[in-house]
C-alpha cells in the first residue's frame, strides 16, 4: 500500500518534534486512542518542524509525516508571510480537524484561525506566554506584539491541559472563563496496561531509586546525585540509575564526570534514552524527580502506576499529582534539605504504609486516565 501524503477530509497534526519526550509521546498516544475509539478517522497527517525516533511509531500507525520549518523572524512583516504560507500549507490539505501540540505551534494556531477554523490545541508548558516569548524570540521590540498574538489565538482555540496549576501558568486565572478549556488529564496506553496488573505491589523491596527524563539543566540530575551523596553521608545506602542520557550531550557528560569525581561509580547508573522504561521502574522501589520546569509528566504518573513511592518537588502539576504523605512525598522546589527529609520518610515506611501509599496513588493515577473525557473533546 502506497500512503500519499494528503489529509484531505482528515486530521492534520502540527507538533514541533518527533524524538523521544512527554510532548510527543502524549500526541502518539492520543491519536491511536482517537483512532482506536473511531473518534478521527484517516487520514491524519503529522507535521513536524524536527524529525525523530518516534516518526516510526506513527507510521506503524498508518499516520504519515511531513517536515515543517518554523524559522525565526526579526521583523512582525516576517511572521504574517509564515502565517500566509502556513495558511497555504492548511488549505492544500482541507482537513476536518485541525489539532496542536505544544505552545511553540502558536504561528499554526494563528493561520487557522485567520481562515475559521478553531484549532484543538494542547499545552504542556509551564510558562507564561510573557515568558514563553522571552525566551523564544529574541527580538525584545517584538514582545508585546507576540504576547498580545498568542493570547488572543489561545482564546480562540479549544484547549487541552493535563493540569490545572498548568493553564493558570499559561493563561492566569482567567483560564475557568474560557469558553472552551479542558482540564483532561493522560491517556497512555503503558499506564493503562499497568494499572491493569493486579501483582503491581508484589515487586521485590530494594532500595533503589529511579529518574527519569532527558538529561538536560531543568531535569537537574546534578541535583539527584548530590543528594545520593548526602544520603551516604546519612548512613543510607541507595543505587540511583538515571534514565534519559544523550552521550553526545554536553550536561550528560557533566553528569558522567560529577559521579566520577564524587566516586559514585558503584551507586549511580546511567542509562541512555529509551523508550521499553519497564525493566527499569520494574526493578526500583522509590522514584525521585529534581525537575525545576514540570507540568504533569508521563514519568511520574508511569512511576505511581508500577508502585514506585514518588518524591518529587511541589511545582505545577506535581503539586496536583501527588498528596504528601498520602500519594507519595512532596519537597520544597531546589530546598534540598526539604528533598532529604522528604526522602527518609520515604525510607522509613514500613511495608504496609508502603502497600497503603501505592493503592491511593494507582488510584490518583486513574483519574488522569479518563478516556471519555478526553475523546469528548475530538466529538
Amino acid at each position: 500500500m502506497t500512503l500519499k501524503s494528503n489529509c484531505t477530509d482528515g486530521v492534520l497534526v502540527f507538533t514541533n518534534s518527533l524524538h523521544y519526550g512527554g510532548g510527543q509521546t502524549y500526541i502518539i498516544e492520543l491519536l491511536k486512542l482517537l483512532l482506536q475509539r473511531n473518534v478521527i478517522s484517516q487520514p491524519v497527517l503529522v507535521m513536524s518542524e524536527a524529525g525523530g525516533p518516534m516518526r516510526s511509531h506513527l507510521t506503524n500507525l498508518g499516520i504519515l509525516t511531513e517536515p515543517m520549518i518554523l524559522p525565526s523572524f526579526t521583523e512582525l512583516a516576517e511572521l504574517e508571510s509564515w502565517v500566509r504560507l502556513l495558511i497555504g500549507r492548511i488549505e492544500s490539505h482541507r482537513p476536518r480537524k485541525i489539532i496542536l501540540n505544544t505552545l511553540g505551534m502558536w504561528p499554526v494556531a494563528l493561520a487557522a484561525i485567520a481562515i475559521g477554523e478553531t484549532p484543538v490545541w494542547s499545552i504542556h508548558e509551564s510558562f507564561s506566554v510573557d515568558e514563553f516569548v522571552k525566551l523564544t524570540i529574541p527580538n525584545s521590540l517584538l514582545h508585546h506584539n507576540v504576547v498580545t498574538l498568542i493570547s488572543e489565538a489561545l482564546h480562540r482555540s479549544r484547549l487541552i491541559f493535563e493540569a490545572r496549576s498548568t493553564a493558570d501558568i499559561v493563561l492566569g486565572h482567567s483560564w475557568e472563563s474560557h469558553p472552551h478549556l479542558t482540564i483532561a488529564g493522560y491517556y497512555i496506553s503503558d499506564i493503562s496496561r499497568v494499572l491493569a496488573d493486579p501483582h503491581v505491589t508484589q515487586w521485590p523491596e530494594n532500595s533503589r531509586i529511579l529518574s527519569v527524563g532527558t538529561m538536560e539543566p531543568r531535569k537537574n540530575q546534578l541535583a539527584a546525585i548530590s543528594l545520593i551523596r548526602r544520603l551516604e553521608n546519612l548512613n543510607y545506602n541507595p543505587y540511583l540509575t538515571l534514565v534519559g542520557a544523550r552521550l553526545d550531550q554536553s550536561y550528560t557528560k557533566a553528569v558522567i564526570n560529577d559521579i566520577e569525581t564524587l566516586g559514585l561509580d558503584d551507586r549511580v547508573e546511567i542509562v541512555e534514552v529509551t523508550h521499553d522504561l519497564d525493566p527499569w521502574y520494574q526493578s526500583s522501589q522509590f522514584y525521585l524527580s529534581t525537575s525545576d520546569v514540570e507540568s504533569m509528566p508521563i514519568t511520574v504518573l508511569l512511576a505511581m502506576a508500577h508502585g514506585l513511592i514518588c518524591i518529587v518537588p511541589e511545582l505545577f502539576g506535581l503539586g496536583e499529582l501527588i498528596e504528601d504523605g498520602i500519594t507519595g512525598f512532596l519537597y520544597e522546589r531546589r530546598n534540598w534539605e526539604s528533598a532529604i527529609s522528604s526522602i527518609q520518610r520515604a525510607f522509613k515506611l514500613n511495608h504496609s504504609e508502603r502497600i497503603q501509599m501505592i493503592i491511593e496513588a494507582r488510584k490518583k493515577v486513574a483519574i488522569y486516565m479518563d478516556v471519555d473525557r478526553i475523546t469528548s473533546i475530538f466529538q
